[in-house]
């Protein structure tokens, strides 16, 4: 969410935007694969704490802040021209009306000119992917620190950077992962994005394949792997 924008200044706002989604059904109708992210960093994460981070008490916008929203005119829904993006924002299109009664206009575009407009700012909620590059919790939060190229949704908080900050100087493998599992948390706290879906791929093995290997990011070493009779 382009956290700039006074649409969506206010956490309540996106907090309630959050809130609304019913993610399991989301991905049972609309998605078909995949597990429901409560955060960013996929519970998965090895080492990392298991527990859901910190949530907020359920929010009910007040009439003021839903007539604010209806008076700064609709919220513009950006997405690639993808057809399961496309078919996601249709589901939250509806989703945010029912439950909000917030107005919301879809954009889709081919996904150069997506990229463009969320680096320029200009879009309020866009839909995006974020893939970690290696197993540990700071390729995804990283992104959101406020100097971070990455961070299109212009979040700002030196809290949450001096979190950062700290995790690198740690040498305890578990404090530093308190520490990162505590920027996670005031991260959702004023829920500056909306984790939808933690992606998934299936697998058909072969009863003969030995010694498969796990892996969160999709790179194995096939090493010890063996093929019986």
């Amino acid at each position: 969410m382009n956290t700039q924008s006074p649409l969506l200044e206010n956490p309540r706002v996106r907090i309630a935007l959050s809130q609304a989604i019913d993610r399991p059904k989301l991905i049972k109708t609309v998605i078909k694969t995949g597990f429901p992210a409560d955060r960013f960093t996929p519970s998965a994460m090895p080492g990392y704490p298991q527990s859901e981070v910190l949530k907020e008490e359920s929010i009910v916008l007040s009439n003021d802040e839903i007539a604010a929203l209806e008076e700064q005119g609709p919220i513009k829904l950006l997405v690639s021209n993808r057809d399961l993006s496309i078919a996601l924002a249709e589901s939250l299109q509806q989703i945010w009306s029912r439950q909000l009664g917030i107005d919301v206009r879809i954009q889709n575009m081919e996904f150069k000119s997506f990229l463009t407009r969320l680096d320029d700012g200009d879009y309020h909620i866009a839909y995006l992917a974020w893939f970690g590059d290696y197993l540990d919790p700071i390729t995804f939060l990283d992104i959101w620190r406020s100097d971070s190229q990455y961070n299109r949704a212009r979040w700002r908080n030196p809290e949450f950077d001096q979190l950062l900050l700290k995790s690198s100087r740690q040498s305890d493998p578990h404090k530093r992962r308190e520490t990162l599992y505590a920027a996670e948390s005031l991260l959702m706290k004023e829920m500056p994005i909306i984790p939808l879906f933690w992606k998934s791929r299936d697998y058909l093995i072969s009863p003969r394949v030995k010694n498969w290997p796990k892996s969160l990011i999709d790179l194995r070493s096939y090493k010890h792997i063996t093929l019986e009779n």
